[in-house]
């Protein structure tokens, strides 16, 4: 019997078909961005800014997030705060415990929380 290798490409089949079941994912990119939300609480638990001047200056900084996976490594969250670092690695997770989907939003929440937090305390 002849094995054949199967290529999707940004593929959100839903629900996934049985033949696709036991399918290896290979590589995964997601880029996000982090902004405000509009209340009195933002997204990460803080209080939003309260003066336009804050707003405005919040604005222009908006942390960027990459969740990658490449076969056979793990998941891996990269950050960038536009402090001038670029992208930096802020948490890896075993893909045997992730799984397809990648980390879910609660995970990324706190990981970019975490890192912020730490940039703010410079320990990174």
């Amino acid at each position: 019997s002849e094995k054949k290798h199967i290529v999707l490409v940004n593929c959100k089949l839903s629900p996934t078909p049985k033949e696709l079941q036991r399918a290896v994912l290979a590589y995964s990119l997601t880029p996000l961005i982090i902004r405000s939300v509009d209340s009195s609480e933002n997204l990460f638990g803080g209080s939003s800014s309260s003066s336009e001047e804050e707003e405005e200056e919040e604005e222009g900084k908006q942390p960027k997030i990459v969740v990658m996976l490449r076969y056979p490594g793990d998941w891996e969250i990269y950050i960038d705060v536009e402090d001038g670092q670029g992208f930096e690695l802020a948490k890896t997770m075993p893909a045997n415990r992730v799984g397809k989907t990648g980390p879910s939003i609660d995970v990324l929440v706190s990981t970019v929380k975490q890192h912020l937090q730490s940039k703010e305390l410079g320990q990174y």
